[in-house]
């Protein structure tokens, strides 16, 4: 990056005591009527200025967004400090101003909302205008985007019972100034509602990741992908944080509950997969001067250069980018599915209608022998983990199973076994015949038909090869999948990326087979 002049707010931005003092000038400059607007005038001049300075000394976007979280901090905390004595008078100083949704996270892009909580006592609400107005019209004429909500500690919950985005913004709620026990009461009455409505959220949180996938495009290998909103990416990432925090009631790490639902290789994996997405978003933002989420073609060269990426004999700077980016988001895929699994075992029961047994049909398979197999809590696991260790066979039985039996979805630690073996793949594996026949299987052994419709009796076998991707386990046993996983192509008809086309063209094949297969009988 070309170095910037950052003295367009008149101080060194470093220098958090200078900018308060600043601020507390220009409070003071706007209660005396001497100069209406000096603090957006501030604001507008320091923020980029501080943009600039902090992305000169590092690319990271989550210190970045850590840093504007604690800019912001520091000008909401030092207006409620300058707030005019005819204000604080009327209301007793009974308020508090909250930080909430990814805010309260301490995690801002450039131009993120600031998203506030304003809390008071009853009966308070005429006095708190003028509060609000005071610290929320500096921010506007800042050129910042504020979304505010104003309530008594007992109705905002009240309102989050009934809006799951609010409850979720005030699930990362902290004070940020003011009331110390207001802001205790609201999370009192929250922590009950959370303690009671667990399988509530998650189920909704859940629908919610399902729709917001399908309206971003549901595969998460679209070359100019939404990197807040697309599948496997920051929202995602964020769903994941969410469900454990709502459940156990902290964030990943803070308790010792996380050793329950996520072992510390998936937890530096979920934290390398954030800093990546975060400084990505970050620099996002600001090449485009607005809130932009969209990775276009035209704006992946110059984010390549911002973070580091070289051009290699084989692969551009770019493409290396995107192929990072994709790997990343199927990580992240691997992580919700184990972590969503682990999360219902631990806070329910399986429903009773779920297998307790092997079913007939895996008991047997293209292997001799007994399958290592088992029902576990109603999922598909290893018998023997083991045996699984040492058997690779054994993983591809796994897979086998379910594309016999996809409505018995894996469990958890089958899947952590894989992605733990995957890498462990030799040519030795590559060249047992046995593993070939169960792959073949997987893929062309045609359906059979028993009761009930064809669309609930046969899945496709992209389904059982991108859970195999995302355990790393496909790319491994074929070395030339593996290097096409994540990779981009520039041209008039390439959507989505090259291992993607090919899964999608195997789909197609595969509809197409079993539509046949199913008029044969009709027609003989």
């Amino acid at each position: 990056m070309t170095p910037k002049a950052s003295s367009k707010a008149g101080l060194k931005t470093a220098d958090s005591a200078a900018f308060r003092i600043s601020l507390e000038e220009a409070a003071a400059a706007e209660r005396a009527g001497q100069q209406h607007g000096a603090i957006g005038a501030l604001l507008r001049g320091y923020l980029p200025a501080l943009r600039e300075e902090a992305l000169q000394h590092d690319v990271r976007g989550e210190r970045f967004a850590r840093r504007l979280s604690d800019t912001m901090d520091l000008c909401i905390q030092t207006l409620f400090s300058q707030t005019p004595d005819s204000i604080a008078s009327q209301t007793g100083g009974q308020y508090a101003i909250c930080a909430v949704g990814g805010y309260g996270r301490h995690m801002l892009a450039p131009f993120s909302d600031i998203d506030l909580l304003f809390l008071h006592l009853p009966g308070e609400e005429t006095q708190l205008r003028r509060l609000v107005d005071f610290v929320l019209y500096p921010l506007w004429d800042g050129g910042m985007k504020v979304g505010q909500g104003v309530h008594t500690p007992k109705d905002a919950v009240q309102f989050a019972k009934e809006d799951m985005i609010a409850r979720t913004a005030f699930l990362d709620a902290r004070l940020l100034c003011g009331s110390g026990s207001l802001f205790e009461d609201f999370q009192t009455h929250y922590t009950k509602l959370r303690r009671r409505t667990k399988n509530q959220f998650a189920a909704a949180k859940l629908k919610e990741q399902a729709l917001r996938q399908t309206k971003a495009g549901e595969t998460r290998y679209l070359i100019e992908p939404d990197v807040k909103d697309g599948k496997g990416g920051l929202r995602d990432l964020q769903t994941i944080q969410w469900l454990y925090k709502y459940v156990f009631g902290g964030a990943i790490g803070a308790s010792s509950a996380i050793d329950k639902v996520m072992d510390p290789a998936e937890r530096r994996a979920l934290i390398k997969a954030e800093r990546f997405f975060w400084s990505i978003r970050v620099h996002l933002h600001d090449l485009r001067g607005h809130a932009d989420e969209k990775l276009a073609f035209d704006i992946q060269p110059q984010i390549a250069e911002r973070l580091g990426y070289a051009d290699r004999p084989d692969m551009t700077a770019a493409e290396r980018l995107m192929k990072h980016y994709f790997v990343n988001t199927v990580e992240v895929g691997r992580l919700t599915r184990i972590l969503c699994a682990r999360l219902e075992e631990e806070r329910t029961k399986r429903l009773p209608h779920l297998p307790k047994f092997l079913p007939k049909v895996l008991q047997k398979d293209e292997t001799p022998g007994k399958p290592n197999l088992r029902i576990r809590n109603g999922r598909l696991d290893f018998e023997s983990a083991a045996k699984a260790r040492r058997q690779p066979r054994d993983l591809f039985r796994l897979f086998r199973a379910f594309s016999k039996k996809p409505q018995i979805d894996f469990h958890p630690e089958a899947l952590a076994i894989v992605s733990e073996q995957a890498s462990k793949v030799t040519s030795e594996v590559r060249k047992d015949k046995v593993i070939a026949k169960l792959f073949e299987a997987m893929l062309t052994e045609p359906p059979v038909l028993v009761s009930g419709s064809a669309s609930e009796q046969v899945a496709s076998p992209v389904r059982v090869l991108r859970i195999m991707i995302e355990t790393g386990l496909l790319g491994k046993y074929i070395p030339a999948f593996g290097a096409i996983v994540g990779r981009i192509d520039y041209g008039l008809y390439r959507r989505f990326t090259l291992d993607e086309h090919v899964l999608r063209c195997l789909g197609l094949s595969h509809a197409a087979t079993i539509k046949i297969f199913i008029r044969l009988p009709r027609e003989l």
